[in-house]
């Protein structure tokens, strides 16, 4: 693959300097791309970037040590619920020494891992493939639009896509008969694994394909692999010490982003069919050269750009037929192992780009291939000089609108900044609180959680430990007592909406932030309960745990069913025998079915089917001659959506029975999922 013949010397080293000279160039293109308003875009500030700096910054507090398992130099760190952070939290440590918690500084190690990956890709083009044109590879991953996002993030993905790109580089210096480049391989394919839970089984697996396809190579150097599987052993004492502490993590993990793996109704066939359902979709060119993939939340896309700029498809065509010809070279064979692997991350659970991202280095390397062969082709009408110049202006004029357009559209390429949109607001509200908390550092301030991921680590972040008191204001309207006047309140536009006009608190709005689209998007303000609130709120608690009465049949009967007022689903959807439909009760835990049958009929047993949570039944049933017995039982610790049931010692006749279901873990108001009532003999 490389450009064949001995060029004489001179032609050598002037191509070399052209090469390198370049290269540095494409460096400073990316650099420039990513440095330019990078408190700016992306326009949000997330949760899972500020954790990153916090968690470095609670692990200098405690001198080292995990403050929950009291573990020196731990090898996951939490967020939130989870323990999926690693390398990247120490990562962050030098910059927060020497900068404290700013947006900049955070997202600074996300560019530098980012030039550390398209560094990686042109020297895998150079040294694996003898390439004239490869620094290219620079800007031909600087101009991904999934990669120009994230790379400007502090998010984790960025730093276990890097250092899976050095994995392939070292590896293949390897494959060129450089000993210790097994060792640094093995190395970056650890702290690949330790940056990013969903890059896990793309290095797993890119690490076994290689070791398979390479095994002659590997056997005549076997002394050389034993001790690359010694330095990969010394690199898993970390993960083991992990999984010695915490061993059922990962499962949970799973769970959390329900991966059907570990879904105990589903066969093993049903679980490899949408494992490959899924794979199918993350290896799939429509998904990544599309111009908009709705699969990802809008915070994870550049409108009209798709997550691989789609003009470069040609060229990574070319590549991937070049490497399929050339199968037997190791450089070919290794990209096209890496390319099978990558979708891996994204195959585990539902695909999202980020958990895909790992595609983005073998198509880079494809493309850079393929680019290769076009414009050495060119060249051979063109002075090679002129050609490098104008490939070099080209791409580096797509970075520089690519970063153009983020910058001056970014902010208004989506209208959705809430919770599950680009969940915008944190430098927007925070640099507000800052400067009250300088003006006035006695007054307390209360946040609403609700708008964001992560606000506790985003409130550390910018304001430091403890600084803030969360509460949502709906906690605040059902318990007015709690209001504080002398508090600054801080909570979101629909929040506030539903707020606004309760008599129950009298609300002072101080400043309101306007949304990039010029709405209205947080509000501060002063919040204080009403004179009357205690009357107000209980007959606002009165009229909340009203019932509703209704016929429903069942079973060919008809029964009158007083129950806790819905808002969502039929009351019949409780009796349908199809757990996948469900009612949702109106603000009420715990929630109340009083059942008066036509006629008496035996009871022995009732089973419900609800929502995950420690879960309290307490069951009554009314004999035709007044009388009454009574059942319940708490369980804590169920799986998702369970069934539990509560059976009186006989069978008797009853006319009516009264069933209350609770949630122990929740508080009012709040809602209650129901998806299954039985009442059996």
């Amino acid at each position: 693959m490389t450009d064949g013949g001995e060029a004489p010397p001179d032609l050598r080293r002037a191509a070399d300097l052209r090469g390198n000279a370049f290269f540095v160039l494409s460096l400073l293109v990316f650099l420039a791309s990513r440095v330019a308003g990078l408190s700016d875009f992306p326009i949000y500030f997330f949760g899972d970037e500020a954790v990153q700096s916090v968690q470095a910054e609670n692990l200098l507090r405690n001198h080292g040590e995990d403050p929950e398992n009291h573990q020196l130099l731990p090898t996951y760190f939490r967020n939130g619920t989870a323990f999926n952070i690693g390398a990247s939290v120490y990562a962050q440590i030098p910059g927060y020494l020497l900068f404290g918690h700013t947006i900049a500084t955070t997202r600074a190690v996300g560019v530098l891992f980012g030039l550390l990956a398209s560094a990686a890709v042109a020297l895998v083009l150079r040294d694996a493939f003898g390439l004239r044109f490869w620094w290219a590879g620079v800007l031909l991953l600087g101009i991904t639009p999934a990669w120009f996002l994230h790379s400007r993030t502090a998010f984790e993905v960025v730093p276990g896509v890097a250092f899976y790109a050095w994995f392939l580089y070292f590896y293949l210096r390897y494959r060129r008969g450089s000993g210790p480049a097994l060792l640094a391989a093995a190395v970056s394919a650890a702290l690949a694994f330790y940056s990013y839970n969903a890059i896990q089984p793309v290095v797993a697996a890119t690490a076994l394909l290689l070791l398979v396809s390479d095994a002659t190579y590997h056997a005549r150097r076997w002394r050389r692999v034993l001790l690359g599987f010694a330095v990969a052993a010394v690199c898993a004492v970390p993960y083991a010490r992990y999984l010695a502490v915490r061993p059922g993590e990962t499962a949970r993990r799973l769970q959390e982003i329900n991966s059907t793996w570990v879904r105990r109704d589903l066969t093993t066939r049903q679980k490899l069919e949408a494992f490959g359902d899924r794979y199918r979709i993350a290896i799939s060119p429509a998904y990544w050269y599309g111009r908009e993939s709705e699969r990802d939340v809008l915070r994870h896309r550049m409108k009209g750009w798709g997550h691989i700029w789609w003009p470069t498809l040609p060229f990574a065509a070319a590549g991937l037929a070049i490497c399929v010809w050339r199968i037997r070279e190791p450089g070919p064979r290794a990209v096209l192992l890496a390319l099978a692997a990558a979708p891996l991350g994204a195959a585990v659970a539902s695909v999202l780009v980020t958990r895909g991202m790992a595609v983005v280095v073998p198509a880079a390397l494809l493309t850079g291939i393929g680019l290769d062969a076009a414009l050495r082709g060119v060249s051979r009408v063109a002075p090679a000089t002129a050609v490098a110049a104008v490939a070099f202006a080209a791409l580096a004029a797509v970075q520089a609108a690519m970063a153009a357009d983020a910058l001056r559209h970014g902010a208004r390429w989506y209208d959705d900044y809430g919770l599950y949109g680009m969940q915008w607001g944190a430098k927007q509200v925070f640099g507000e609180l800052v400067e009250r908390s300088r003006a006035a550092p006695a007054r307390p301030i209360v946040l609403s959680p609700v708008w964001a991921n992560g606000a506790d680590d985003l409130a550390q972040f910018f304001l430091g430990r403890g600084a803030v008191r969360f509460a949502g204001m709906s906690a605040v309207a059902a318990d007015p007592a709690s209001a504080r006047p002398d508090a600054l309140y801080v909570f979101p536009e629909d929040e506030y909406k539903l707020i606004a006009e309760d008599p129950k608190l009298r609300i002072g709005i101080e400043k309101t932030i306007d949304d990039p689209a010029g709405r209205p998007a947080f509000r501060f303000a002063s919040i204080a309960p009403a004179p009357n609130w205690r009357e107000l709120l209980a007959a606002e608690v009165a009229e909340r745990h009203r019932l509703e009465t209704e016929e429903v049949l069942v079973g060919g009967e008809t029964w009158t069913v007083a129950h806790s007022i819905l808002d969502m689903g039929p009351l019949s959807n409780l009796f349908d025998h199809e757990p996948s439909t469900l009612v949702r009760t109106k603000d009420v835990d715990p929630a109340v079915f009083e059942f008066t049958f036509s006629k008496p009929r035996p009871v022995k047993t009732v089973s419900v089917t609800t929502e995950t949570g420690t879960i309290a039944l307490t069951l009554t049933r009314t004999a035709a001659d007044g009388s009454r017995d009574e059942r319940s039982r708490t369980w804590s610790g169920l799986p998702p959506d369970p069934t539990v049931s509560l059976e009186f010692s006989d069978s008797r006749p009853a006319k009516s029975v009264r069933l209350v279901v609770e949630n122990v873990d929740k508080k009012e108001p709040t809602h209650l999922h129901l998806r299954e009532i039985r009442i059996e003999p």
